[in-house]
């Protein structure tokens, strides 16, 4: 019994769709053995579906395109109720036609991306006709309620982040509007709070993407979305420490806490996207963001010793170059160093 060997993958391999897919998951290679690699591994009738889940993306932007400039041209002429009656009527077409293509069909699922919009956008008209007084954060709350249930059942990957932009747009003008004038949190708290609100998101993500039952979840797409979602947020803890209150000891406790969540999201990010789950975009993001507010902070430690000088300007731009060479060269070798791609090991006897 000879020990097992791995099989080593070339665009001229001869491979059944179970080893195409497999090769297409755990592939490293780029540029035109890449798409030779996945041009090889496409069936028969693949364009068309391709084809069909564009033309519904299409049909639906077209379709909220002609709403707009419907209400665009013929919004002075138009009564309140006419106004509310149109739009309450292009959610119910739009649902209904989505019903009808089905949830889980392209098409179907794009007429429900075009109806969430819609609900937006009637909420926004019935708040300025009757001038309801609602503050903004309200109203996206509500958006967030009231499209909940057609992002369960349609498990579809762009609604739900669709839903989570909303949901996330809510949590950012309630902060802004109540809990930061209300003085119950900070700026910097309320910034902690909308990072823990992504990284939740990312982590339940991650969590659940891998599993056979949310399949629908899949695509390296959305993890960089989500990465770069929550990198934005957690920056701006640290970033306000370098620019508001670098020279002052009296940091409040969401600063210094942002800053700390920060530090260790960045680490643990490049460590799990380099060692667990392997990904050279999310892995980029999280070192970028490293190399930003490194580069913020020794371009304000130097302008607080000389202000105003030409030499510290330049010295900052060679800083940057080095740091950010640095960070390139990390991601290039880090990116060579995975192993060519293989099949499962076979056992000869």
């Amino acid at each position: 019994m000879e020990t097992p060997e791995e099989r080593k993958i070339t665009p001229d391999s001869e491979l059944a769709d179970g080893d195409w897919e497999h090769l297409l998951q755990k592939s490293r290679a780029s540029g035109p053995a890449r798409l030779k690699l996945v041009a090889t591994s496409r069936q028969p009738g693949e364009f068309l579906r391709w084809a069909g889940g564009w033309s519904g993306a299409i049909g639906a932007v077209f379709f909220l395109l002609g709403i707009l400039f419907f209400f665009a041209s013929n919004w002075k002429e138009m009564s309140p109720e006419l106004r509310l009656g149109v739009l309450q009527g292009c959610v119910g077409v739009a649902t209904l036609s989505a019903c009808a293509f089905g949830l889980r069909d392209s098409i179907g699922r794009w007429l429900l991306v075009a109806a969430t919009v819609l609900v937006g956008v009637l909420l926004a008209v019935f708040g300025q006709t009757y001038q309801t007084g609602a503050d903004s954060f309200e109203v996206f709350a509500l958006w967030a309620g009231l499209t909940i249930a057609w992002v369960v059942l349609a498990k579809y990957v762009g609604l739900w982040l669709l839903w989570f932009a909303i949901a996330q747009a809510a949590l950012s003008l309630y902060a802004g509007q109540v809990l930061v004038p209300d003085d119950l949190l900070t700026w910097s708290g309320s910034f902690v709070l909308q990072s823990l609100f992504s990284l939740a998101g990312l982590i339940l993500w991650e969590w659940l993407s891998p599993k056979p039952s949310f399949s629908w979840l899949s695509g390296n797409w959305i993890r960089v979305v989500l990465v770069t979602t929550a990198a934005v947020w957690l920056s701006f803890c640290p970033w306000r420490w370098i620019f508001d209150i670098f020279s002052s000891r009296d940091m409040d406790a969401g600063t210094l806490i942002g800053g700390l969540l920060w530090v260790a999201s960045m680490g643990v990010g490049i460590w799990f996207y380099q060692k667990v789950r392997f990904y050279i975009s999310a892995m980029s993001v999280c070192l970028f963001s490293v190399g930003i507010i490194s580069v913020a902070a020794i371009a304000r430690l130097l302008i607080e010793i000389e202000d105003d000088s030409a030499g510290i300007y330049l010295f900052i731009g060679l800083v940057s170059v080095v740091i950010f060479s640095l960070i390139a060269t990390w991601i290039i070798r880090v990116s060579r160093s995975q192993n060519t791609p293989t099949l499962p090991p076979t056992t000869k006897s």
